[in-house]
């Protein structure tokens, strides 16, 4: 199973365009095709010009990114209601890296939509990246939130061309069972080539989001592997609400799937 195809949602803000520098490393690495959905400036930009040049001055740089490292791609100029059509361009493609938007900024989000609808609406695997500057990708410390259920093996299975060159990949189950699913899951990892550990450590928050974000710091993370709505309550603390949600609280990549 191979990555061939990736969407990166562009805007005009300071993490729009960093967020495209982290897709074209990825696509570079995987030789994948890379579609550009670009939506028009909702915060104020350092770019000068109406709405129509910026959008032009951003697709003729992409356009250039794309050639100077060999890559196939398109440009798509983003349509209202732009969370639905974003999630229908989604449906084409291997997986889709979205913004997750500030933790502490309760302003105008400059995607123009919430993260937490498209991964419910696409039916793909969304690559979640903070604002925080993030090392481009391979990913070397990995985390995965497994429960065992239809939503999490989906998570996992969508992330295997991501986890081939983590030097640790480590499975969070909590529980009374968790050690025995999470052990199982290692065994599965194994068949595919990939070296992975139940996480043994103690817990130390009161809830499960939180404890994601103790263990992502604690490994320095650079990936968060999660099944959108497996577990009830992981399911709630992604998306409890678009000020509170995890995910607007992760300060590494998260891979989501639903």
């Amino acid at each position: 199973m191979s990555i061939k195809s990736l969407l990166v949602s562009i805007d005009a803000s300071e993490t729009g365009r960093e967020r495209l520098d982290y897709a074209l490393a990825l696509a570079e690495r995987h030789r994948a095709y890379l579609l550009g959905y670009y939506v028009s400036p909702t915060v104020a930009t350092s770019i000068e010009g109406s709405p129509e040049e910026i959008a032009e001055a951003l697709h003729q740089d992409f356009i250039r990114q794309l050639e100077v490292r060999g890559l196939d791609g398109a440009w798509v100029l983003g349509e209202h209601p732009l969370a639905a059509d974003i999630a229908e361009q989604i449906r084409y493609v291997d997986l889709a890296l979205i913004g997750l938007g500030s933790p502490d900024d309760i302003g105008p989000e400059p995607q123009g939509f919430q993260v937490a609808d498209i991964v419910r609406e696409a039916g793909r695997p969304i690559l979640g990246l903070p604002i925080s500057r993030l090392t481009p990708p391979p990913f070397r410390s990995v985390i995965i939130a497994w429960d065992g259920s239809a939503g999490a093996a989906r998570a996992v299975h969508e992330a295997l061309p991501l986890l081939s060159s983590a030097a640790e990949i480590r499975v969070v189950s909590l529980g009374a069972e968790g050690p025995a699913k999470g052990g199982r899951l290692v065994a599965a990892l194994a068949r595919h080539g990939l070296a992975a550990t139940v996480d043994t450590t103690p817990s130390v928050e009161a809830d499960i989001g939180s404890e994601l974000l103790q263990r992502a710091a604690l490994y320095e993370a650079d990936l968060v592997v999660a099944g959108a709505y497996g577990h009830a309550k992981l399911g709630e603390d992604l998306f409890g609400g678009p000020s509170n949600a995890l995910l607007h609280q992760m300060l590494v990549p998260v891979l989501v799937s639903h």
